[in-house]
This record gives structure tokens, sequence and C-alpha cells, in this order.
């Protein structure tokens, strides 16, 4: 777990928006604030935490996207879809298949205050993951400002044949806000693969 020293700009969880693009990204568009990499079963994922957001890839041994979810626009790299801002709420982004992959994406806003059971759950499996095969968790915290907690992202994976799974917490404490969000991705390489 990193603290971010440098200054905390209050944005709205109101502004995040979800923005899945393809290769290539230039990875010097980013402030990349903590990053991990997993591999397995022909499978390859980069979890980053970017700001107060987060940027994570996934790829098989024929295709790449990339997950944006920020509350700036992409900066680059070919846009595959887009939804949000979460002021214009989406819905469940569910079975889109891009090429051999089935994506799936969920959010929700609770309060930071109401000590959420689901949130708890996302922060312990991100702190427990270095100890289990095949999940990574990061856990960045930025300065706290005029006595709020210190404003936090958390992201948890875990790749399996197959099989992706993400939770990932951006929390607001100016607005008294978590936003949790669950991805899932499913590819054909685990037997089980999306219908065109």
């Amino acid at each position: 777990m990193q603290t971010d020293q440098s200054p905390y700009v209050d944005m709205s969880a109101s502004d995040l928006r979800l923005t899945l693009l393809a290769d290539p990204v230039d990875p010097a568009c980013f402030h990349v604030l903590e990053a991990e990499r997993l591999e397995a079963n022909g499978l390859e994922l980069e979890a980053r935490i970017i700001g107060a957001s987060h940027w994570i890839t996934f790829r098989t041994p024929q295709n790449c996207v990339h997950e944006l979810f920020s509350c700036h626009d992409a900066a680059n790299g070919k846009v595959l879809g887009q939804y949000g801002p979460l002021k214009a709420p989406f819905g469940p982004v569910e079975s889109l298949v891009m090429d051999e992959m089935e994506y799936s994406f969920q959010y929700r806003i609770a309060s930071l205050k109401a000590l959420d059971p689901d949130a708890r759950e996302i922060r312990e499996s991100a702190l427990q993951a270095a100890d289990r095969d095949r999940q990574t968790g990061l856990i960045h915290d930025f300065p706290a400002q005029d006595g709020l907690p210190a404003p936090q992202t958390i992201v948890w994976a875990c790749l399996d044949k197959g099989l992706l799974k993400l939770a990932t917490i951006h929390s607001y404490p100016n607005e008294d806000a978590l936003v949790i969000t669950r991805t899932r991705i499913i590819t054909k390489l685990d037997g089980r693969a999306p219908q065109s």
C-alpha cells in the first residue's frame, strides 16, 4: 500500500465513466501509481491504479482489451465501448462479446460511512492477494484533506482458467461515496466460449 504525496484534487463519483479500448494504448498518457501483473493458462492481466481511477489490461494469445474507469476521457486507443458518466446512470454492461471474450461490468454507489460489507470483502481480498495464487491486490491512499478520511482506490483481481474476476473500490470522502465495481471476462480458453 502506497500513499501519494501529490496534492489530491476532489473529483466527483458522478464523473466516472467506463471506457473499453483495444491495443495500442500509450502508457505514457497515464500517471500510474500502482501496478501488478499476473499470468496464468495463456492469459495475462495488468492491473494499474491511475490517480483516483483504474486501468486494467487483459490479454489472450489473440486479443487485448483495456478497461479504463476514470473521470477523464480515454487519451488514446481504439474505443470498443464507452458508458457513463455515472451522473447519467447506465445499467450493467452484460455479455458484451469481443472476439473470443465475453465481458460484463457492473457498479454501484454506497455510503463511505456505512461500512459496506461488499467493500470490506474486496479490501480484505486485496490485502490477502499476495498470499494466494493467481490473485493480485492494489491499495493506494491519497493525502487526507479537511479532516476527512484519506481517499482510496483498491483493485483486486483473480485470473484463472479462461476467467478474470475483478473488483474495485473508489472512495470519495468529499461526497461520502464509494463506487464499487465488478468485472468478469470469460474466454473460450476454458471451454465456455461466448456465443456470437
